[in-house]
């Protein structure tokens, strides 16, 4: 995983969450995470999923609301993985502050992992729907926007040599800004629904991890959906991402509106996706090590090679057929 902190972690922290919580010492598998510590665990004899991030990641706050949002939305129908216990602080013997919670355990295998059919696309649009839908009805917390997600923060952590970069990053946030909120197009959002945060149960999908939860356009989760979604080997690539599209909007349209003129600014967001990985990695590139520093190298050159070159993200999705 990659945390700001990550050096800061460690046994100590891990056993005071796991006692503070309850939780069984002898059952405890860690999985892959990126900003936070993840592990299965057992909750009340049960298993449940324990995660585990550094308050400069992630504030009290941020977890609490958080919470209040998943159990309201799973109330409302939502399929999704929701908290199940409470959240507890510990520190570290350097003062260092870690938040632990758990969520409950679904199983199943994440979209990434298994082929494509057609009908798990159109459920996924339905569940987006869904929380779009029910989102917009709850109460408003500070989550993270376009404006506050350090994910976005390009001024912050793209390096100034980086000109072109900029250049494209203050273009693109001006247009999407244009774009008008209303409640068929702006309000509570995922954040991050790509493939990996979608799991397949046996009778449904459910959607997990929200370190990302905020309030954005809906077209960005849509967008995110279609950007993380790759053709099986052998398959036209924009064939594959024609039918997609066609069933993730299919399923959508069942609980929101999606206006062609709304639609038309999809490629904004596909755009978008591109320069939110080159801000991240921007970010965590001198947590990297020396391997992985030259490995990024190779990434960051050839996105800015894209946007030097004026490429547009899938734009080959933007046609009449797309709409």
């Amino acid at each position: 995983m990659i945390c700001l902190e990550k050096e800061s972690f460690n046994e100590e922290v891990k056993h005071k969450i796991i006692h503070s919580l309850n939780l069984s010492s002898s059952k405890v598998k860690e999985l892959e995470g990126f900003t936070c510590h993840v592990f299965e665990v057992e909750l009340n004899g049960k298993p449940s999923v324990l995660k585990i991030s550094h308050s400069s990641w992630e504030k009290l706050e941020d977890v609490e609301s958080e919470k209040k949002l998943l159990y309201s939305l799973q109330k409302l129908g939502v399929p999704l993985s929701a908290m199940e216990s409470e959240i507890v602080c510990v520190s570290d013997n350097n003062g260092e502050e870690f938040i632990g919670r758990c969520y409950q355990y679904i199983e199943g295998s994440i979209l990434e992992d298994i082929a494509y059919e057609n009908s798990t696309m159109k459920r996924l649009g339905e569940v987006l729907g869904l929380f779009h839908k029910y989102g917009n009805s709850l109460e408003k917390y500070n989550r993270p926007t376009l404006k506050t997600a350090d994910y976005y923060n390009f001024s912050k952590y793209v390096p100034r040599e980086q000109e072109s970069m900029h250049i494209e990053f203050a273009k693109l946030f001006e247009e999407i800004n244009n774009i008008p909120k209303t409640e068929e197009t702006y309000g509570l959002t995922h954040g991050d629904c790509h493939p990996g945060n979608v799991l397949k149960g046996s009778d449904d999908l459910f959607l997990i991890d929200f370190n990302d939860m905020g309030y954005n356009y809906f077209l960005n989760d849509l967008a995110t959906v279609l950007y993380m979604t790759f053709p099986p080997e052998g398959e036209d690539a924009s064939e594959f991402i024609l039918k997609c599209s066609r069933d993730l909007f299919h399923g959508y349209r069942k609980h929101m509106n999606l206006e062609p003129e709304y639609l038309e600014k999809m490629h904004l967001f596909l755009k978008l996706r591109t320069l939110m990985f080159h801000t991240l990695e921007s970010w965590v590139y001198p947590f990297y090590s020396a391997e992985e520093k030259e490995e990024a190298k190779a990434g960051i050159k050839k996105r800015i090679q894209r946007v030097e070159s004026n490429y547009s993200d899938l734009s080959f999705m933007m046609n009449s057929k797309f709409i």
